[in-house]
């Protein structure tokens, strides 16, 4: 079992939070080059409003919210499963630690940043089986980002060490 503090204490997760990033930004560049080509004006994504003007097509011209059902249940139940084994590891952590000043509540910080995201799958899951409203889940994900850049600030700051501090600090201003 990896100790707090360790690399493969820190390397676990940071695999799981930058993973998760990664698949939405790029989700999130293949629905805007979606809505460009499906705006029918080809690769350049070309519309016209009602001034009778081009301009190229973003992804805030027209909102979509996520159509594929299967993709939001499929993120929703991983990200529980996810959400659920990461806390359980950092409990183990803090539980195992030989270093008596670590304990659970030391871990707190570690195991509200999993909440965050847990409480995003749990949005996405509900939203999948229409129980909320269409883009609920994206709601949570920006609330759950918020709520990230506080926490990794916060935590990055009480760091004494420079690299560690700064090794905190770059995942609060990726979610800012």
């Amino acid at each position: 079992m990896a100790g707090s503090g360790t690399f493969m204490g820190h390397a676990l997760p940071a695999s799981f939070f930058l993973g998760f990033g990664v698949f939405f930004l790029v989700l999130t560049y293949k629905r805007c080059r979606d809505l460009a080509v499906s705006t029918g004006g080809g690769t350049t994504g070309t519309t016209s409003t009602s001034r009778s003007t081009n301009h190229v097509a973003t992804f805030c011209d027209r909102h979509v919210p996520e159509r594929s059902i299967t993709l939001l249940r499929r993120v929703g139940i991983l990200l529980l499963i996810v959400t659920t084994l990461g806390g359980i590891y950092e409990a183990m952590g803090a539980y195992y630690d030989p270093n008596p000043n670590i304990g659970i509540f030391h871990q707190l910080a570690h195991e509200a940043l999993y909440l965050c995201f847990f409480f995003v799958g749990a949005v996405a899951l509900l939203e999948s089986r229409g129980l909320l409203m269409a883009d609920s889940s994206r709601i949570a994900l920006s609330v759950a980002f918020g709520l990230q850049y506080v926490l990794w600030n916060e935590h990055g700051l009480m760091k004494t060490d420079m690299s560690d501090r700064r090794g905190h600090l770059l995942p609060a201003q990726g979610d800012l």
